[in-house]
């Protein structure tokens, strides 16, 4: 009869040689818990406080989180750029586990002279990104266009 222990032992050295991990993709991100603005809403299933601030680029601040649905989220924030602008702008896009792993999260945003392309990437991310795209730190890449 095999003992409980060695039962135990056993699974946990196949599932560290098989490279299972039981956390979720977004685990581990280089980021802070620099809240968002007051005044952004973020779609249902996707709270605040879960959110971490991925980095910076030009006037936008990235925000990364897991909704209640287990999809990988980012969120792109904008301060007003004038004082009579009607307030703080955001957009957020979700992919599951799976897409993330493989390619991170992708928002492309507008402005009045283009546009940019912002990836959200795993932690050691190995995929292709293009020359175009700045690798603003390990999470973060932006593009932008004219």
């Amino acid at each position: 009869m095999l003992r409980p222990h060695l039962v135990l032992l056993t699974l946990g050295i196949t599932l560290a040689l098989s490279g299972c991990s039981f956390g979720p993709p977004l685990a581990g991100l280089a980021g802070d818990q620099i809240p968002l603005p007051e005044s952004i809403s973020l779609p249902d299933g996707l709270a605040k406080e879960d959110m971490v601030h991925i980095g910076d680029k030009d006037y936008y601040s990235v925000y990364a989180g897991i909704n209640d649905d287990g999809r990988s989220c980012a969120t792109a924030v904008t301060a007003p750029s004038t004082d009579d602008s009607p307030g703080w702008f955001s957009a957020t896009t979700c992919v599951s586990a799976d897409e993330f792993a493989v390619g991170g999260v992708e928002l492309r945003l507008d402005d009045s002279a283009g546009y940019y392309i912002i990836k959200v990437l795993p932690n050691d991310f190995k995929g292709l990104l293009g020359d175009d795209f700045e690798r603003v730190n390990d999470n973060l890449a932006v593009h932008y266009e004219r």
